[in-house]
């Protein structure tokens, strides 16, 4: 089980679009995984824009798994 205040976010990932299905999506995650680690960071949290199937299809591959879903209403 992950402890809320030992978990850290990774707010933004995004990767060229020349450079996509190369791996470095998931050298990122390995990476950002492994020094959230020596921070004493039990689990990670990610989020990304619902409908980017290739974002979630590589968050998937790398072992994430979906455990919310949250709405945005504009006020303007």
């Amino acid at each position: 089980m992950v402890r809320p205040r030992q978990m850290a976010m990774i707010n933004t990932a995004y990767v060229l679009p020349p450079y996509r299905r190369q791996g470095i999506a998931s050298l990122l995650l390995e990476s950002t995984e492994a020094k959230c680690r020596t921070w004493g960071a039990t689990g990670i949290h990610l989020g990304f824009i619902e409908g980017n199937v290739a974002a979630e299809a590589a968050y998937r591959k790398a072992g994430y798994v979906t455990t919310r879903r949250s709405m945005l209403r504009s006020l303007d």
